[in-house]
């Protein structure tokens, strides 16, 4: 459903944040809670391009949290997790819940900084899987003087939806800051390879 269009009247039942609060030198947490209602029109699913052209009730909760240690500024690890639940009131063929786990590792070497992120998401639509979603990303970058940066990125994508396979794109960058508040980007290589297997998911 390209052109969905949803008329929602949301109301936020309850709204929890505890933005950057450090329990230590080194330790922040950061967690979000929203909970809301709302009037879907045309029920349907957006990666099916297909609608019901009925409308229904639906309860949304989310979840948000995250934690970042860090060691004197050498070293951070930053773990985040999220958790998406809708839930309709007749149509429960298409209740979803969306769960994501996120982990970044960085550490300063010299003038660069050299990291690994991996970002997880799994969604079931009415307790049967879905899509899974995983990503693996090696990253380096660093400041090769103070108008010069450089940034290289190897990312592998696992994806298991209609269409799964792997996914395998890199990138090398450098930007250039000459000052007053501009950026110039230049892309000095840039490549993706993709392995699929076409994969029909049917639902009795």
């Amino acid at each position: 459903m390209l052109n969905l269009v949803r008329n929602s009247l949301t109301t936020f039942c309850a709204w929890i944040l505890l933005a950057h609060q450090p329990l230590s030198a080194s330790t922040v947490f950061d967690l979000e809670l929203a909970a809301g209602y709302a009037w879907d029109d045309n029920v349907g699913l957006d990666e099916l391009e297909r609608a019901t052209g009925e409308s229904d009730e639906v309860t949304t909760l989310e979840i948000q949290g995250s934690a970042l240690f860090s060691y004197e500024d050498r070293a951070s690890l930053r773990v985040s997790a999220g958790l998406v639940d809708d839930s309709y009131q007749e149509f429960s063929q298409v209740d979803r819940r969306t769960e994501s786990l996120g982990v970044n590792l960085e550490a300063q070497l010299g003038k660069a900084t050299v990291g690994v992120n991996w970002f997880d998401v799994s969604a079931d639509l009415d307790d049967e899987e879905f899509l899974t979603y995983e990503r693996l990303s090696p990253y380096l970058a660093g400041f090769l003087s103070k108008q010069w940066f450089l940034r290289e990125i190897l990312e592998i994508t696992l994806i298991s939806y209609f269409t799964s396979g792997t996914k395998i794109s890199y990138s090398w960058n450098c930007e250039y800051f000459p000052g007053a508040s501009k950026r110039y980007t230049l892309d000095i290589c840039c490549w993706s390879f993709r392995i699929s297997r076409h994969a029909w998911i049917s639902k009795n």
